[in-house]
């Protein structure tokens, strides 16, 4: 299964990204990790208006629809901050298309405060067995980095039920209903 969007969801209030690239890889007969460039971005750019959301290079936002339109992310001299709008009612997600299945993603940014984090999150639209094609996750705080399986875990359908009604749930739940 191919991997559809690359989502880089900022759960925190304030974050500066200005360098991504992601790489299809495989691993070399060597055991190093080889790959393709698939896209690269500095934000190297300004927006036309000021006022809305152009990020360009295929980037997109929930802003619109979480936000109320307000702009949530904004392109600034080689680097895109990322501000969750006081109402939003979900975190801020700036989604970039890229179809892999192996990858690498690099990149540079920074948390303002200890309460901040970033949080890279996989996930194809396509793949209807968990919720918002929520397939896996990593987050990262000054203190933590957390890796974490969406797929058998809290996203997959029969989870995220059990788990919004609150009823106790266990992986064979996952695994048997397949």
């Amino acid at each position: 299964m191919s991997l559809k969007p690359i989502s880089f969801v900022a759960t925190s209030l304030f974050l500066v990204l200005s360098f991504v690239e992601l790489h299809a890889s495989k691993p070399s007969s060597a055991g190093a990790v080889e790959g393709k460039l698939l896209f690269s971005d500095d934000f190297e750019r300004s927006e036309s208006d000021d006022s809305k959301e152009e990020l360009g290079k295929g980037w997109g936002t929930n802003s619109k629809k979480r936000a109320g339109g307000n702009k949530q992310a904004d392109s600034v001299d080689g680097t895109l901050h990322i501000v969750m709008h006081e109402t939003a009612d979900h975190a801020v997600s700036v989604t970039h298309e890229a179809e892999f299945k192996d990858g690498i993603v690099r990149l540079r940014f920074m948390l303002p405060t200890a309460k901040d984090s970033l949080g890279l999150n996989f996930a194809d639209l396509k793949y209807k067995p968990v919720h918002a094609g929520h397939l896996c996750v990593a987050r990262i705080s000054p203190h933590t980095v957390k890796l974490q399986d969406l797929k058998t875990g809290n996203m997959d359908l029969k989870v995220r039920e059990k788990r919004l009604a609150k009823q106790v749930w266990s992986r064979d739940d996952v695994f048997t209903a397949r």
